[in-house]
This record gives C-alpha cells, sequence and structure tokens, in this order.
C-alpha cells in the first residue's frame, strides 16, 4: 500500500498504520521536489534516494530513469550503478 502524508491527519494516519503490517510512506514528494526545483544539483543524493524510494515501489522505468541521473556523480555512481544492475 502508498500512503502520501499530505493527505491524512495525524489520527487516520496512525489509525492506518496499526491496522496494515505492510505500509510504505511515499517519499518521491519530497524527492520530486528537490530534484525539480534544481535539475542539475551539485550532489547526485537527491536523485539516488528518488531512485531508491521508487525501486521499493516497485516502478522501475522511473527508478532507472533517477538512477542513472545519479550515476554523474562520484559521490553516488557506485551505488547507482549497482541499482541500475540489479533493475536490468
Amino acid at each position: 500500500m502508498v500512503v502520501s502524508t499530505a493527505w491524512f491527519p495525524p489520527v487516520g494516519f496512525f489509525a492506518l498504520l496499526a491496522g496494515n503490517p505492510k505500509v510504505y510512506i511515499e517519499a518521491c514528494e519530497s524527492y520530486r521536489k528537490q530534484t525539480w526545483r534544481n535539475p542539475n544539483p551539485d550532489s547526485g543524493e537527491a536523485y539516488f534516494n528518488l531512485g531508491l524510494a521508487l525501486e521499493l515501489l516497485d516502478r522501475l522505468p522511473e527508478a532507472y530513469d533517477a538512477f542513472f541521473k545519479a550515476a554523474w556523480n562520484a559521490e553516488t555512481a557506485g551505488a547507482s550503478y549497482f541499482h541500475l544492475a540489479c533493475i536490468c
């Protein structure tokens, strides 16, 4: 189940968490905002984290694009190429 934190009041959100053993909180919203504001950031960390979140949500084509964009930076290149290889 994908849950967005923007749509639930706190009581309903925690009730939903208690009722379902497997809940994914969608982190894609904040990472997309970070990458939208600056499409070519100094670090590839935002794109790498976006790729991880998308991979956990089984959105593999979008995750592939995010990991590929994160691979340009030396800090995240190794991990990005590893996840790209795992996707393919």
